[in-house]
């Protein structure tokens, strides 16, 4: 992972994607971090179609693909290109995991 300043309005890759199969240490999934001012918006990119995502809100409001999160709140959702994220609150922070399917 890098700086803290890459988490600011972004979401940053604290787990990378496991490039290859074939990887001996290689995890089987991938998680980001995101820390955003109110009415920030980010989009989320899977690595490949057909992964489940899941979005847990640590702190603050999101709105998620439509649906509003709070703090404690978690969102699972699979086969889609992108997910759009909007931060409803000053300092909001927001996991994202994807797992192959």
């Amino acid at each position: 992972m890098g700086t803290f300043e890459q988490l600011e309005n972004a979401l940053a890759e604290v787990i990378p994607r496991q490039v290859e199969q074939s990887e001996p240490f290689g995890l089987p999934f991938s998680l980001s971090l995101g820390r955003f001012a109110g009415r920030q918006e980010a989009l989320y990119r899977p690595a490949q179609a057909g992964t489940l995502v899941f979005a847990y809100v640590l702190a603050g409001a999101f709105e998620a693909e439509g649906r509003l999160l709070h703090a404690k709140d978690g969102l699972a959702v699979w086969d889609v290109a992108e997910v759009e994220l909007e931060a409803l609150s000053n300092n909001a922070l927001i996991v994202m995991l994807e797992v192959p399917a």
